[in-house]
């Protein structure tokens, strides 16, 4: 069995006795569940965005997200590379940095953000990665073929923005534009 693991689960289930106000029952639950992982019942992952996003410190994200240069773009001799900029990320805290490579030992693997222009967390090894099937990437490609059949519909995302701020609500946020919008449900 196949299981993704959030941040406030996985530590638990590398850890069960890390310190924590938790009841005796839900401990025993991650006992097994470290068990089942051990023996190769289950096959953990974590999502890429955990040690991402989540690990940014609140007064730390609104710089890191709104950071001028996201993607950098490099060329020579007739070849451009357009690749996240691994400069943001400020890495793990010393706290990450005790359940993760608990994590990796035990077996968990990274599911990746295939996000074009994402954060890197430079602490975050390429060998820890879930390397995807062939299935994984045909999912893939027929995800982004509806994508741009609704685009070619123009019943797309952006379509459906320039709808809105053609109707003169394009300065109010999204949720307000699209309740006012003549054409919503609501109206």
């Amino acid at each position: 069995m196949r299981v993704t693991f959030d941040k406030n689960v996985y530590e638990f289930v590398v850890d069960p006795e890390k310190p924590a106000n938790i009841n005796s029952s839900a401990r025993e639950d991650y006992r097994k569940i470290h068990e089942a992982i051990l023996k190769g019942k289950i096959i953990p992952f974590i999502s890429e965005t955990i040690l991402t996003y989540e690990v940014l410190k609140k007064d730390q994200r609104q710089s890191i997200l709104s950071h001028p240069q996201p993607i950098l773009v490099s060329g020579s001799e007739g070849t451009i590379s357009i690749f996240s900029n691994p400069g943001i990320h400020p890495g793990n805290s010393t706290y990450e940095d005790i359940y993760l490579p608990k994590a990796i030992g035990m077996g968990f693997k990274i599911l990746p953000d295939r996000r074009f222009g994402k954060l890197i967390n430079p602490h975050v090894k390429k060998e820890w990665y879930y390397v995807p099937d062939e299935d994984y990437f045909i999912r893939s490609d027929r995800y982004s073929a509806i994508l741009k059949l609704l685009e070619e519909l123009n019943v797309g995302y952006i379509q459906f923005k320039n709808l809105i701020n053609s109707n003169d609500l394009g300065h109010l946020p999204i949720f307000t534009a699209i309740s006012l919008y003549a054409g919503s449900i609501k109206n």
